[in-house]
């Protein structure tokens, strides 16, 4: 994907670590995308254990990025030269990743391609973690999208190999693999092909470390085994909670008695794992595992490239211009010794020719920008604010008024109404309104009309409340004669409106002149409402329905000399249908009259 130049600031004489975008690659936009991406996730890390960013920009259409340059070298160079790591190194190692990934954590920032390669050793044998090429922002999905596998198998967590949606943990199953690979020099799986290797990290279960390297420490091979469960949520929670344990066993270990493995040789590595071919002391790497460039001049070896990276023998190997960045000074500048870019606000030579122009933010400068943002956001927060109060202060000032200031007792009685025409059949919606203009306008010609509506307002929540609990389940066994005579007159009014009007009539005629108890009377009260309202569902049934009727009345008179006989059916309907309706009662009598003089005429 692009070069890594060691690199000096001509002003500061400060060296670097440039890391440049191949020229072929930054016109393309995902990849400039991905190396942006890399370049916010530095932004976000400042971390002792974490390689420093400096500065990005571009120049002659090439992307970089300068950061903290680490003399020293990598875990994988270590273990690819047989070096071999002690226990207690391993777990100062574990301690020094774990504060790495728990700032990058607790930023927001997951590595996903923790491995040997990524973890630099500095002068003062500090380890460093770098390669944040593949990192993931949580919440950032417009790259590395879930479903796509991005890593490198040997350390690749199962979920991370399948495709899965990753969260912080696949570092720490990354860790395991790490501390796994430092102390037995192989990584937990082996396999002749990258399909292999994954479907054992995704399906089998790693062996002991301890199988390796009899000097490890129990607690230490326990806590490998848990960090790297197939399991994201069996795992160890933080990487927090990984260095207390890695702290408590430094502190409280000591130093274990070597045993000698059978045959005499006194290594600690195991390397019988069926199909291996390196012998001890040689660090097994299979095809899928990232190698090292070889030494200047020698040619890389048969499906490898220039830079190290494996390639299968179906894929068609890229360019150099892929590899190799075209040779060049390492010192960024210009002749005159100005800074190439223009940093600061000043014009290079190249672009008062019109060449492409140069840019170079260092941190420092990104951060200046972000608290000018976060400046010019607080101002606009502060005018919203303020725009907000000052809202709320009209919304109080308005209710205030509408308060102080009652409205005029026509206004009120008009939303009264309305409000009654809308919600015939739940009149308590107009309730506060009616109380407040019987405290304002007491003395009102509308006070007796608003009064009964009121009345009829108690007297409809009482008729819900008392039918609410005469409904609930096994209430039935405890009503009186009297509730039960009034709930099964409402349930006749469904279907035999009339025969429930007499029902309740009867109840009015019984209880309502007796001095009987507040029950009786609510009681009573409800009969004569629901009665009321059964009636005038009725004579507004009738006014639909009559003129319908003595049309059908009509067609059998006019039937009487043609077809005597349909005309006698007709009115023999009418009377078995409708008699006993009172809003029928006259259209009945004539049909009964016309039905006996026909009858009489037949005889």
């Amino acid at each position: 994907m692009g070069s890594v130049y060691l690199a000096t600031h001509d002003e500061s004489g400060q060296q670097a670590a440039v890391k440049i975008l191949s020229s072929s690659l930054s016109r393309d936009e995902d990849f400039r995308e991905r190396f942006a991406g890399e370049i916010e996730s530095l932004k976000k890390l400042r971390h002792p254990n974490i390689v420093q960013l400096f500065g990005w920009g571009e120049q002659d259409g090439m992307l970089f990025y300068a950061m903290e340059a680490i003399d020293g070298k990598s875990l994988q160079e270590r273990l690819a030269g047989s070096e071999r790591v002690e226990w207690r190194e391993a777990i100062q190692i574990g301690i020094d990743v774990c504060k790495a990934l728990k700032h990058a954590h607790d930023s927001g920032i997951i590595h996903r391609d923790l491995k040997p390669a990524n973890l630099l050793t500095d002068p003062n044998g500090r380890v460093k973690l770098t390669d944040f090429g593949i990192a993931k922002l949580f919440g950032y999905t417009q790259l590395t999208a879930e479903g796509g596998v991005v890593g490198t198998a040997d350390y690749m967590a199962p979920e991370q190999a399948l495709g899965q949606p990753v969260n912080h943990r696949c570092d720490l199953y990354s860790l395991g693999s790490v501390l796994f690979t430092l102390l037995s020099g192989r990584p937990p799986f082996l396999s002749k092909s990258m399909p292999e290797v994954v479907h054992k990290v995704c399906y089998e279960p790693p062996q002991p470390v301890r199988r390796f390297n009899a000097s490890v420490p129990p607690q230490l091979e326990s806590l490998i085994g848990e960090l790297l469960e197939k399991d994201a949520a069996k795992r160890p929670p933080t990487a927090r909670s990984v260095t207390t344990r890695l702290e408590s066993m430094q502190h409280g270990l000591t130093e274990p008695r070597k045993v000698p493995p059978a045959g005499g040789d006194d290594t600690d590595f195991d390397y019988s794992e069926p199909g291996a071919t390196a012998a001890p002391g040689q660090p097994q790497v299979h095809s899928a595992t990232t190698r090292f460039a070889p030494a200047e001049g020698e040619p890389p070896p048969a499906g490898q490239t220039s830079t190290g990276e494996t390639v299968r023998g179906d894929e068609v190997r890229p360019s150099d211009s892929f590899t190799q960045a075209p040779a060049r000074d390492a010192t960024v500048g210009n002749d005159a010794g100005r800074p190439a870019s223009g940093v600061n606000g000043k014009t290079s030579s190249s672009e008062e020719k019109g060449e492409t122009a140069a840019s170079f933010t260092t941190l420092e400068e990104a951060a200046e920008d972000i608290a000018m943002e976060r400046r010019s956001e607080l101002r606009a927060q502060r005018w919203i604010i303020g725009t907000m109060v000052l809202a709320l202060l009209g919304i109080i000032a308005f209710v205030a008024w509408q308060i102080l200031v009652p409205p005029a007792a026509d206004d009120l009685y008009a939303n009264i109404q309305a409000t009654a025409d809308q919600n015939p059949d739940n009149l308590s919606r107009a309730e506060g309104d009616i109380v407040r203009f019987l405290e304002l306008y007491p003395n009102d010609d509308r006070v007796s009309e608003l009064r009964a509506l009121l009345d009829e307002i108690d007297l409809e929540r009482k008729q819900k409340n008392f039918e609410r609990r005469g409904r609930r389940p096994g209430a039935t066994a405890e009503l009186t004669p009297l509730e039960r005579a009034y709930f099964e007159a409402v349930d006749l009014g469904r279907t035999q409106p009339q025969l429930a009007i007499d029902r309740l009539q009867a109840i009015v005629d019984l209880y309502g002149d007796g001095d009987d108890s507040a029950a009786t009377r609510e009681i009573v009260e409800l009969a004569q409402r629901q009665k009321e309202l059964l009636q005038a569902s009725l004579a507004e049934a009738g006014e639909r329905h009559v003129e319908q009727l003595q049309e059908r009345l009509r067609q059998a008179e006019r039937l009487e000399q043609s077809d005597p006989e349909q005309a006698r059916a007709m009115y023999h309907g009418l009377v078995l249908l409708y008699d006993g309706q009172r809003w029928a009662d006259e259209t009945v009598a004539t049909a009964k009259r016309r039905l006996a003089a026909l009858e009489a005429a037949a005889e």
